[in-house]
């Protein structure tokens, strides 16, 4: 039956295709419709005999197809050093160019942009790709296949004819969303088949990547929006702070080149807003480090772009913008401490990002009184974020030195190095029984770092306590990039020998609930808290796992039920936590109750549910499992020096809730 149904969609493509084909010259010219004639046509290839096609080496060293093919198996993987998703998905044509080495596969990589054939070897020795790949600056082999996204692979079997092409995995569902687990390997299922001489039901799948552009399109060197006059000054100001060499983002926008190059992907995410990455709505109230785009600059982007992005005059060229490098300590003074990684960090190129706690000594005697910090990523290309707290207890310089993981792997390809995996948490869920430390200090958050955010002061005539005896944690998000990579982050502390004569407190605002459904799609789960003093909120943070989608900050002044919205975030992102502060600090009375509200989507179409189908999921630390919190901070007259019972009530919660989905045996 399904043989049948691809022969019937076979045809059913081909007569849409003479239909197409038939159309206007008006219709043919536009880019999505030349982009569907052009699958068309490259299904058309199925089947039949490939071209002994050339292909030239970094060196200028020249090949056939018949020279490079496997015995049994041919894959050609069209490839972009410059895209996220390629990198990404790079490593695992690495393992099957090993894995099937034996069996005679082999893998013909092709790279076309590049700006020369030097930096294609040196992006091929920091992969450690074991295949050869050529490198086609003119289109010669990409037109020969008509392949237009990047990563794009094909497989073609020991007659020479081609069987399948398409993504590699499911793992993109588009450039903005990323399947958590991936359910189908279509690559590895059509090598698999050619190698048993089966047929290959499925030949062609969509893929997800960035644009390879095989017919170069016209320069426009002048317009009503152009580069010079009207685009670079936003992207001065909203996307060159990250997008520029060193710095976080994958490739610069620095020039007309740079650009021209991504405009018709800088126009997808600009107008989808996934680019600049900010997750609160507008209706939060006005927040600091705010990166998005006015209406007015996103049009003039899109103009720009719909109009064939013009260069414009060069006389138009605003000054060059000028940051401070991430790598310089932002103040006139250098910190008093500075705690850097007590050795490198080596990430490794598969898998999910990884979470990684690393735990300091301070080794004082006294309180210190910290009045700012600073992070220092080591490597901004795979530091995604870091938040940074003390802890006061030495539980977590206790949960290093039993999870850690410092020894290398035998093959030098993985994660090891200082500190331990924790997730997105502590990585494990304190006992509150066995605090003996500094009791009514235990800990608390210090800041927190993501690109383009400048460093945290404590409010005026405050500071952050630090108890005695006590250590610092890094919590790391690093984030990968297809290639072994290494960090070593640091971070700055400057103090005031001054006591504070205002003081920080902190509240966690929690949910209620221990399990969230199975298949629910919009679980509902609330909680709050009232302020037992006048406080002046200035940061918020809310925390939850990959089952969220929705959150919400309320408070509620006394005596009125009436909820005021603080914040929103209506597409939750589990890679995008971070501090928030308001411009203003919120003036909120003793006895205002705080509110937060969280939409949880348990159901399997949820592309971030790490269960499929779904499971019941519980409240826990594990990535897993499911949290929904707010923690506030805000400033006080009066330091109250007791056990800060909200903490220790929700470890107990955890503790309970573990012990729960022991009894119902989820893992």
């Amino acid at each position: 039956m399904r043989i049948l149904f691809a022969i019937v969609s076979m045809v059913g493509l081909a007569l849409g295709m003479s239909v197409i084909l038939a159309q206007e010259k008006k219709e043919q010219n536009d880019p999505e419709q030349n982009a569907s004639n052009q699958t068309l046509s490259a299904l058309i290839k199925l089947n039949k005999k490939i071209e002994n096609i050339t292909f030239v080496s970094v060196t200028g060293e020249k090949k056939t197809i018949e020279e490079l093919r496997g015995a049994n198996a041919t894959i050609v993987a069209f490839l972009n050093f410059q895209c996220p998703i390629s990198n990404k998905q790079t490593p695992e044509l690495t393992e099957l160019a090993e894995k099937y080495k034996e069996k005679k596969v082999n893998i013909i990589g092709v790279c076309c942009d590049v700006e020369s054939p030097k930096e294609l070897a040196n992006h091929i020795q920091e992969f450690k790709i074991n295949f050869p790949v050529f490198y086609d600056p003119e289109h010669f082999v990409s037109t020969q296949f008509l392949a237009d996204i990047t990563p794009q692979v094909y497989v073609i079997d020991s007659a020479m004819t081609l069987r399948y092409f398409g993504r590699i995995n499911d793992q993109h569902e588009d450039r903005a969303t990323r399947n958590l687990i991936i359910k189908n390997h279509d690559l590895k299922e059509a090598l698999s088949n050619v190698l048993a001489n089966k047929e290959v039901l499925i030949q062609y799948t969509q893929p997800v990547g960035c644009p390879l552009d095989r017919v170069k399109k016209p320069l426009v060197q002048d317009g009503k929006v152009t580069f010079y006059r009207d685009v670079l000054p936003i992207l001065q100001k909203n996307c060159q702070e990250c997008h520029r060499p060193g710095e976080a983002g994958p490739f610069p926008l620095l020039t007309f080149k740079d650009a021209y190059n991504w405009a018709e992907l800088i126009q997808e995410n600009v107008i989808s807003g996934v680019m600049p990455p900010w997750k609160p709505t507008t209706k939060s109230i006005p927040l600091r480090h705010d990166p998005r785009m006015s209406k007015q600059e996103i049009e003039t982007i899109n103009k720009w772009v719909e109009g064939g992005s013009a260069m414009g005059n060069k006389k138009d060229v605003p000054p060059p913008a000028k940051f401070r490098s991430s790598k310089e300590w932002d103040d006139e003074n250098p910190p008093d401490i500075i705690l850097e990684s007590p050795g490198d960090f080596h990430l490794g190129p598969l898998g999910e990002d990884h979470y990684r706690t690393i735990v300091m000594p301070l080794n004082n005697k006294e309180e210190l009184f910290i009045r700012k910090t600073q992070f220092i990523p080591g490597n901004p290309k795979i530091v995604h974020h870091s938040l940074y707290f003390y802890d006061g207890t030495g539980m977590l310089m206790d949960a290093q030195k039993k999870l850690g993981n410092s020894t290398p792997p035998a093959n030098g390809i993985g994660d090891w190095g200082p500190g331990y995996n924790s997730g997105m948490g502590l990585g494990f869920i304190p006992d509150p029984s066995k605090v003996k430390r500094n009791q009514d200090n235990p800990g608390s958050g210090l800041g927190g770092w993501v690109p383009a955010v400048d460093p945290i002061t404590a409010p005026p005539d405050t500071a952050y306590i630090l108890p005695p005896q006590c250590d610092i944690f890094m919590q790391m998000h690093f984030h990968r990039n297809g290639k072994q990579e290494v960090d070593r982050s640091k971070l700055g502390l400057w103090l005031t020998k001054k006591p504070p004569t205002k003081f920080i407190k902190s509240y966690l605002v929690d949910t209620t609930f221990t399990i969230i459904p199975a298949g629910v799609k919009k679980y509902k789960a609330t909680g709050s808290v009232v302020l037992n003093e006048d406080i002046k909120l200035f940061t918020f943070s809310p925390h939850a796992h990959r089952l969220a989608t929705e959150s919400r900050l309320y408070y509620s002044l006394p005596g009125s039920t009436e909820k005021v919205l603080l914040f929103e975030i209506k597409n939750w992102d589990f890679n995008w936590q971070q501090r928030y502060y308001p411009i203003e600090y919120v003036a909120l009375p003793k006895g205002t109750t705080i509110h937060n509200e969280w939409i949880f989507d348990n159901s399997t179409s949820n592309p971030q549910n790490p269960f499929h189908p779904a499971k019941t999921v519980f409240l826990g630390e594990n990535t897993t499992d499911e949290m929904g919190f707010y923690i506030i901070a805000g400033v006080v007259d009066v330091r109250e020096k007791v056990v800060p019972t909200q903490m220790l009530n929700y470890f107990e919660r955890l503790l309970k809730a573990e012990a729960l989905k022991k009894i119902f045996g989820a893992k």
